[in-house]
């Protein structure tokens, strides 16, 4: 029964540090990442943030 809740133990912590990463790493380049969204979904969203030319 131990092994079993090390493994389980050793998978939240993994979980809970890919998660920080992947939060750490949104936080970081936020424009970046939504371009690339918009663009893969077949057009450029335009929002406030952005000026209008």
């Amino acid at each position: 029964m131990g092994g079993v809740q090390f493994r389980i133990c050793g998978m939240r912590l993994r979980m809970l540090e890919e998660n920080q990463i992947l939060h750490h790493h949104l936080q970081q380049k936020p424009d970046k990442e939504l371009d690339k969204f918009n663009a893969s979904m077949g057009g450029e969203w335009h929002d406030g943030r952005k000026s209008k030319q």
